[in-house]
């Protein structure tokens, strides 16, 4: 399952639904707050965040999830329109720059997640929140 957090309703459609059709069981959520939250009941096998949202930001959230001993496993793909900024040690795995085209998304997606880790082709046993 992937966790889509972005506060951008039609991104958040686009993506989830180049993601839906591709076999993967996505969740979404507007915000790093409500991210966490979904995390309590569910453990998604990616996240992709935007960087840019109201309440808790996607840096915010990284930095929670990395620190924490039952979350920091999760490969992280932070999105944002601005470039990324030099870290020596982001709390991230990829950067994706925004707008970028539907294949850079499944390329990232593809190099972060075992392709067994899909949905079964046809159901979708994610939960789609906007």
């Amino acid at each position: 399952m992937i966790l889509l957090v972005e506060n951008d309703p039609l991104l958040a459609e686009a993506s989830y639904l180049l993601l839906d059709l591709q076999g993967y069981a996505v969740s979404v959520a507007t915000n790093g707050r409500e991210a966490l939250t979904q995390l309590t009941w569910q453990k998604p096998d990616l996240i992709i965040t935007d960087w840019h949202m109201p309440v808790m930001n996607g840096i915010e959230l990284c930095n929670v999830l990395k620190l924490s001993s039952e979350w920091c496993a999760i490969p992280i793909i932070l999105m944002s329109g601005l470039p990324q900024r030099p870290a020596r040690n982001p709390p991230y795995d990829l950067f994706l720059q925004k707008p970028f085209q539907a294949a850079h998304l499944l390329d990232a997606v593809h190099r972060l997640v075992d392709p067994t880790q899909k949905s079964k082709p046809g159901h979708n046993s994610g939960q789609k929140q906007a």
